[in-house]
Order: structure tokens, then C-alpha cells, then sequence
């Protein structure tokens, strides 16, 4: 790799991986990386080992708002392995962006399993939890719900081959998600992917950066 491009992609790592937080926690902004990402475009046959830098180079410049929750005009996040969305779910606006890239992050990580010879188990596992893993917004629109603990993500990380865990454990930071024995909210069921969900009452951003993350790696 030139240097140019060297240059260029660790900018792009270095500005882009993680956003900066506003003092009262409401924000996340990312710094403005563009030409940094225009550079990377110019480097033929880059091979990155997965590392999705499209999704990186769209959040150059972009400010989320870590308190806003909206509908979505989407009616499934993948029609094949997902099913509908309830009808009323809500989500924070910060994975809005990412929503309608989650049927492409679906399709690809079950044709990799399947390359991979993992097992049928194990791929179902994961499809299940990257259906339901996108954070989506209490009844009341003031908490950031997970559908996924603790457990259940550490479950998925361990049915995985070695080499694999050790790539998708640097996406998914099982200890973000709540813990099995965690506070539990009955939502109704138009407005949640289950009607037991798992609320995170303290680290909204938590959630954020390992959404964020996880869509790095797709």
C-alpha cells in the first residue's frame, strides 16, 4: 500500500472509528474525514480484511442525536430472515442511517458463515441477532431498549471458530449489552421485537458505540 493510502485509511481509522461526545452526553459528532476517504477511493486493490470503510466515510461530518427517537419508514430490516417490524417501533435517530443497510449486513454475514462451513446452529444464532440486535426506544421514547443481553451475545461469540470469534468480538462488546437479570420492560407488542425486552437505564452510549462498531466490520 502507497504511503498515500496509508495515510489516507489511517486518517479515515482515526477520525472515523469513534465520535466525540457533546458534555451533556445529548450528540455524538464525527469529524470531517471526506478528502481523507476520496484519497482511499483512489487505491486500486485494497484489501482491508473485511473492514467496511463505506460505512466509515458516511459519517464523516454527521452529528447524532443520542435522545431523538423516530419511526422508520422501513417495514422489515430483511423480508428473507427478519420478518416485519412491529408497526410502531420506534428508534433513535443515530441508527436511522444504518437502518437501511441492515438487509445488505444480513445477507453478507450469512454468505460468510456460509463460506466460513460454520455451522447451521451457530449462522441461525447470529441471523437471529442481527435482526433484533438495532436499538430501539421505550414506549415512552426516554430509554434505549435492547432486545439482546449480555448472554445471548456472548452465546453467539462462542459457537463461532476461533478465527472468526476473534474478528466479531471486536465488533460486539458483549459487556454493552444488559445483563440477563437486568431491569426487564413489558412493551406492547407492536412496539417492540418481543414484548420482554431488556431496558438499558444507564449507558445509552454504550449501546451507541457498539452499534456503531458492529456495522464496521460489514
Amino acid at each position: 500500500m502507497s504511503t498515500n493510502c496509508q495515510n489516507a485509511l489511517k486518517e479515515i481509522l482515526c477520525k472515523g472509528t469513534l465520535p466525540k461526545c457533546s458534555t451533556d452526553r445529548r450528540t455524538a459528532s464525527y469529524l470531517d474525514y471526506g478528502s481523507a476517504c476520496t484519497r482511499l477511493d483512489s487505491c486500486s486493490r485494497l484489501n482491508l480484511d473485511g473492514l467496511n470503510t463505506q460505512s466509515l466515510c458516511r459519517s464523516s461530518g454527521q452529528q447524532y442525536s443520542l435522545s431523538v427517537c423516530v419511526k422508520s419508514s422501513l417495514t422489515s430490516l430483511n423480508s428473507e430472515y427478519c420478518g416485519p417490524l412491529p408497526n410502531d417501533i420506534t428508534f433513535p435517530a443515530y441508527v436511522q442511517a444504518s437502518l437501511y443497510q441492515r438487509s445488505a449486513t444480513i445477507v453478507s454475514l450469512k454468505a460468510t458463515f456460509n463460506s466460513q462451513g460454520i455451522s447451521t446452529a451457530c449462522t441461525n444464532e447470529w441471523i437471529r441477532m442481527a435482526c433484533t440486535s438495532t436499538p430501539f426506544c421505550s414506549s415512552d421514547r426516554v430509554k434505549v431498549v435492547s432486545a439482546i443481553t449480555r448472554q445471548k451475545c456472548e452465546s453467539a461469540i462462542s459457537c463461532l471458530p476461533e478465527a472468526s470469534r476473534a474478528i466479531l468480538a471486536m465488533a460486539w462488546d458483549c459487556n454493552a449489552f444488559p445483563d440477563d437479570n437486568s431491569e426487564k420492560r413489558v412493551m406492547p407488542s407492536n412496539q417492540a421485537y418481543s414484548n420482554r425486552a431488556f431496558t438499558i437505564t444507564l449507558s445509552p452510549l454504550l449501546l451507541f458505540v457498539t452499534y456503531i462498531l458492529s456495522v464496521m466490520l460489514f
